[in-house]
């Protein structure tokens, strides 16, 4: 039975893990979140996963070849190869915003699982395509004026009240919440990493 150290400081990982019913402690870390945008962008963020779970390693030398399993995560909405992360301001919350409205973009998610048993790390990424409506004006101004905007990925939180711009979506929802779950639970047992339950 492994240990799980959720190396993120997201409430919304935390809480999809919770609802899975798995039993973890969680951590922070702190790196770069820089994502690259003229290479492939999907590869950039699983890298920047991968320097999360490797920069924990380093930080906790003295869990190493103990069974562990350090899970870290990063997530951004790409439009037309551009990646939003976070806004920096409200301002740039609402332009996020209305350059999505009415269009199509990619959620991102990337995951790195390192494995301090057999010192081997595990990395993959999810893409769900979200739907917006058509947005107006007033309504992101309110939207954003509620705060929930100001620390979410394109400037929404498809579990809140930013469910309100969401026209469709296409692939796994606890993707866009920041954790791809089943695709998690996939990738744990094809490792055979057996996972304490509450």
């Amino acid at each position: 039975m492994f240990q799980v150290i959720l190396a993120s400081q997201s409430p919304r990982r935390k809480q999809l893990l919770l609802e899975e019913g798995f039993e973890f402690k969680t951590d922070t870390v702190k790196v770069s979140e820089y994502i690259e945008e003229n290479v492939n962008i999907t590869q950039s963020i699983i890298e920047c996963a991968e320097r999360k779970a490797k920069a924990y390693v380093q930080e906790h030398n003295y869990l190493k070849s103990q069974k562990y399993l350090v899970v870290s995560a990063d997530t951004v909405v790409v439009f037309q190869n551009q990646v939003f992360g976070k806004p920096t301001s409200v301002e740039d919350a609402i332009l996020k915003l209305e350059t999505l409205s009415g269009l199509t973009h990619d959620v991102v998610t990337a995951v790195a699982i390192y494995d301090l048993f057999k010192n081997v790390m595990v990395a993959f990424a999810e893409v769900t395509k979200v739907k917006f409506k058509p947005l107006r004006k007033s309504d992101i101004e309110d939207y954003v004026n509620t705060g929930e905007p100001m620390d979410k990925a394109g400037a929404y939180a498809i579990q809140g009240l930013g469910s309100q711009f969401v026209d469709s979506i296409e692939g796994s929802w606890s993707n866009v919440v920041g954790f791809p779950m089943e695709k998690f639970k996939k990738v744990v047992a094809e490792n055979g990493w057996s996972l304490p339950r509450r």
